[in-house]
């Protein structure tokens, strides 16, 4: 999944790292779903829709839905 980089200067997409209580790390990416979420930010879903994400333009992330055994560390533009 690639990011493309739009004229407000947004990405379509962002790759989470993730880890689970057991101490797994893993990574998801995520694409726009051309939404904007509670705060005004973009929504992020990941391809199995278990995941919703807003992410700001600085990338700090809020998850609104997700696996409850799984913790979002960070968010950073696919390249």
């Amino acid at each position: 999944m690639a990011a493309t980089s739009r004229p407000d200067g947004t990405v379509s997409g962002y790759v989470l790292w993730l880890r689970s209580p057991s101490g797994a790390f893993s990574v998801l990416p995520v694409a726009a779903t051309g939404r904007l979420g509670p705060a005004g930010h973009p929504l992020y879903t990941g391809c199995d829709g278990q995941l919703l994400v807003e992410i700001t333009a600085e990338g700090r992330h809020r998850a609104l839905a997700r696996p409850a055994d799984a913790r979002i560390l960070t968010a950073a533009p696919c390249a």
